[in-house]
Formats: structure tokens, sequence, C-alpha cells
């Protein structure tokens, strides 16, 4: 088949490499002048900045990938293990670091706050059951939520004790809250859902699995940046023949009788495909580059739902020298989590 992807980010890179491995034709349109979307990488004045993503958690996402077109991550990247992995900093003046050895990360309860060791070890087996359950359930597979998974497989007592391991009434907040008492601990577990754009008021508490995937199964930075992992993307396009297209902006999905035609790009001419791959955004993809009437049925029911997502201020600061009270990676706290 000819098939077109639409967006170079990591989704439409992985798409673009697994379709073209599959033996497919397949042309990626990207409209920057660079492939990686968010995980892009700036260098200016000598120094090398990373302009998303900061740390890699679940690299076996990345070896999954490699393995189904043959090929080995260890030989495109090379992921080095960060321990400690954060150091958090408090409005108190106080600090503790986050180490995936448990007998380290119990030396530093000890001195940060003996009295939460025992809390600690018990959240963090609530948050690796959590895990366990994303795995057999959730993981590689397309359920978009927990209503795809029930309609999918057929209620049983199998599905409801599942649900109720799930524990499925509590938010992420709630269930931090009832494992510890030091606010700063509370503080620092529930920023592992807000750093990934969300809020622990609303994230279910299965997400409390983010502590186990981090803290259990390791944290990861690619030597050279985050923007090697696109780069070892992009090499694996050019070896299977995925035509590149940079600079290149997508006006139209066009389509005929419901099936799909080609794609319309910026300087007007319409290409022909067997099939498309939106990498763009889903509000974007739904409300403009397509006219049929399930996209505006889905934007229309959606529509309070696909709120826009938080922004931020990013400073990229090159610095001439280095500080021994910071580690790779840095938190700096509010002294009102609830406000922030």
């Amino acid at each position: 088949m000819r098939i077109a992807v639409i967006g170079g980010g990591l989704a439409g890179l992985a798409a673009a490499v697994r379709l073209a491995h599959a033996g497919h034709r397949v042309t990626l349109y990207e409209k920057n002048s660079h492939l990686g979307g968010k995980m892009n990488v700036w260098k200016a004045n000598g120094f090398t900045f990373d302009m998303g993503p900061t740390i890699i958690t679940k690299p076996e996402v990345i070896e999954r990938l490699f393995l189904a077109v043959g090929r080995h991550h260890e030989d495109y990247l090379n992921l080095v293990a960060l321990d400690p992995q954060w150091r958090a900093f408090f409005a108190d003046g106080s600090h503790i670091d986050l180490y995936s050895s448990l007998h380290r990360m119990n030396s530093e309860l000890q001195r940060f706050a003996p009295q939460e060791v025992a809390n600690y070890l018990r959240f963090l087996s609530y948050s690796h059951r959590m895990n366990s359950i994303a795995e057999q359930w959730f993981y590689w597979k397309p359920y978009g939520s927990l209503h795809d998974l029930m309609t999918a497989s057929p209620m049983n007592l199998q599905s409801a004790l599942l649900a109720l391991q799930m524990d499925p009434f509590t938010t992420m907040h709630g269930a931090i809250r009832k494992h510890f008492r030091d606010e700063r601990l509370a503080q620092l577990f529930e920023h592992f859902v807000q750093y990934v754009g969300s809020s622990p008021f609303v994230a279910p508490a299965i997400l409390c699995l983010i502590a186990w995937v981090q803290i259990g199964l390791g944290c990861w930075y690619p030597m050279g940046g985050t923007g090697e992992i696109a780069g070892a993307l992009s090499r694996l396009c050019n070896e299977f023949g995925v035509d590149i297209r940079l600079n290149t902006f997508i006006e139209h999905i066009e389509t005929a009788d419901g099936k799909i035609v080609g794609v319309l790009s910026s300087g007007g001419q319409l290409e022909r495909f067997d099939a498309v791959i939106a990498n763009s955004d889903i509000v974007h993809t739904l409300a403009r580059l397509l006219d049929a009437p399930e996209a505006k049925a889905y934007l229309t029911k959606r529509q309070k739902q696909l709120e826009p997502a938080c922004s931020g201020i990013v400073l990229y600061l090159g610095c001439n020298r280095t500080w021994p009270q910071l580690q790779h990676h840095n938190f700096f706290f509010s002294a009102d989590s609830d406000a922030e």
C-alpha cells in the first residue's frame, strides 16, 4: 500500500518505521525543518538544550519498537540509568533525592522523614500493584479507557475483581493522601501525574503506577540529549526507505465516498494514497483536515472534554560552571500544592 504519515513526532516516526518494514511505501510529511516533534534539541553558543522531555521512563517501549523491525536499540542509542533520579527542593528549605535502589531510598527517607518509611514501602507496593494491572490489561492494547476495556471483554467475575483492584472510586490525590502524612512527600508523588500534564484531583488512582514505573523500573537519559531518540528513529526511516518531506504542511486529507483518496499539501498538490495516518493534533485533524461527518460528530460530542493543555514558560540557561547542590534533574516545589 501507499501510506502517508502526517507529522514527524515520535508516534509518526514509529508508525512510518513499522509500516515501511512491513513492505509498504511510506511518505512522511513534517511541517517543520526537523523531525521529532516535542522531542526537539536546540543548539546555541556551544550549548545543547533538550527542548522537550528531559528524562525517559519505560525504555521497553523503545526496545520493543527496534526489535519489531529486526534492530537493537543499543546500536543506535546510549541510554544511561540515572541514580539519583531527581532532587526535590521544598519551600521549607529541605530536599530529598529519589533513588532506584530501595536500600538508598530507605536511607534517604530515614534522613528526610523517618516516620514515613513504612508508609513509603506500602505506597510502593500499591504502585506496583497498579502497574501490574496496567501491564496485564492496558499496555500494548488499543484501549482508550476503562469503558473500552469492559466493553471489549464480557463482564465476568475476573473483570469485576479487576475493577475493584484498580481502586476505581479513588483519585490519585486521595490514594496518595491515604499513604502519606508528610505534606512534602504527598506533594512530591502527586507531581508525578502533573509532570505528564494531568491533575491529581481528577486523575484515577491507577496512575499511581507512575511511581513504580520510574522508581522501580528506572529513570534514563540518552547521551547527547533526548533528541537522539528522534535521530535514531530517523535513521530507521532512512534504512527502510521512508520518503521524508520536511517543511511540508498538509492542508487537507482528501476523501471520496467515505474512503481516503490522498493528501493535499501546502503547495496545492494532491498526492494519492491508500491510507493516511495522522500524528497531528486531534482537534486540528478532525476540524481542519477532514470533512467527514464522523469527525464533526466526534468533536461535537467531546467538545467540553477537549480543553487546551497548560502552558509554561521555559528558560534555556547556558552556564559556565556547575553547582554541587544540583542533580541532573531538579524540582522546586511551591509552598501550597493545592493552589499550584
